[in-house]
């Protein structure tokens, strides 16, 4: 995974493929071109054919490298906006083509925060793990320690992106 992270690093000095800036004159501006996650990777760009071409050709240098596959039965394009001939560029990579919304590491993109059903599976795993330890006739200093390492470990990546709303908050207050 290092060796693909650095050949994109390379390929993105050279504005291929093209990325996105994030953040305002009072922050530190970001420019995102990819984000990796353990085996996973999202990689940004526009609709420019070359640039899907060199990302084809950076993907077959890196499993050239590192003797490893690029499953592209789990990978696919997934457009934003009106993009013409998608198909056409799926093909390029090889790549299926998806809509949003889209689950990506549990998390729906492309839904509002503030719709219930969203925050359903971070309210369940917290309800899970609960309940085990309920079991164990935890104290309640027990019960706090464990609430507080769910919440920094489970759904710490989905509560960074979107603020809790209030319901959901008092809904995961109640469980303890």
């Amino acid at each position: 995974m290092e060796a693909l992270r650095k050949l994109l690093i390379v390929i993105v000095h050279k504005g291929l493929p093209s990325s996105f800036f994030v953040g305002s004159r009072n922050f530190e501006v970001v420019n995102i071109s990819h984000l990796l996650f353990a085996n996973d990777i999202l990689v940004f760009c526009g609709d420019n054919p070359n640039h899907l071409r060199y990302l084809r050709v950076l993907f077959l240098s890196f499993e050239t490298v590192s003797s490893l596959k690029i499953n592209l039965a789990k990978s696919i394009l997934v457009p934003m906006g009106c993009v013409d001939n998608v198909d056409g560029l799926a093909s390029i990579l090889g790549y299926g083509v998806s809509s949003l919304p889209l689950e990506y590491l549990g998390l729906l993109f492309r839904v509002s925060f503030k719709i219930k059903y969203i925050w359903e599976g971070i309210v369940g795993k917290i309800e899970r793990l609960l309940a085990s330890w309920k079991r164990m006739y935890l104290s309640k200093g027990g019960r706090v320690t464990f609430i507080k390492s769910t919440i920094f470990n489970i759904p710490t990546y989905f509560l960074s992106l979107f603020p809790i709303t209030a319901c959901v908050a008092n809904r995961i207050e109640k469980l303890h």
